[in-house]
């Protein structure tokens, strides 16, 4: 699959480019981070703050999305659209790694130990701000062209 057949398939369309909404997700996504740094991780709280912080990795990778255009509607397609329409194959990998995980949380009740919760966040706060740096620095070159 790829990003040309989740817009094919109705996963992701064409809309309009919406700033505010796009940010209000990065206001989301800041209020999650420092939410998941004020508290304390434990055995009991791991895998939930994990699942908040790939929360917050979504809301920055929506606001991108929002931004170019784009609605997407499947976690899937926001995989495509990193690798395909960003050309971040390794993002893309890692965000799919996170969705997985995520899913396994949300959906099985996986739990993780404190150690690879710090891991887990750790990196996914990395990505995260790899995302903003890579972004800002794609709009500041498009506007000087």
């Amino acid at each position: 699959m790829s990003w040309q057949d989740c817009l094919e398939s109705g996963d992701a369309r064409h809309s309009f480019v919406d700033k505010q909404r796009a940010k209000s997700l990065q206001g989301m996504a800041d209020a999650r981070i420092k939410f998941i740094e004020n508290i304390r991780l434990t055995e009991e709280n791991s895998a939930i703050l994990v699942s908040e912080a790939y929360q917050a990795l979504l809301e920055v990778v929506q606001a991108i999305i929002t931004s170019e255009g784009f609605k997407v509607y499947s976690h899937k397609c926001v995989t495509y659209f990193l690798e395909d329409y960003m050309g971040m194959e390794t993002l893309s990998e890692k965000f799919d790694k996170f969705r997985k995980i995520r899913n396994k949380i949300n959906y099985y009740g996986k739990t993780l130990d404190v150690k690879t919760g710090k891991e887990f966040i750790a990196e996914i706060f990395s990505l995260i701000n790899q995302l903003r740096t890579r972004y800002n620095s794609m709009n500041l070159s498009q506007r000087s062209t």
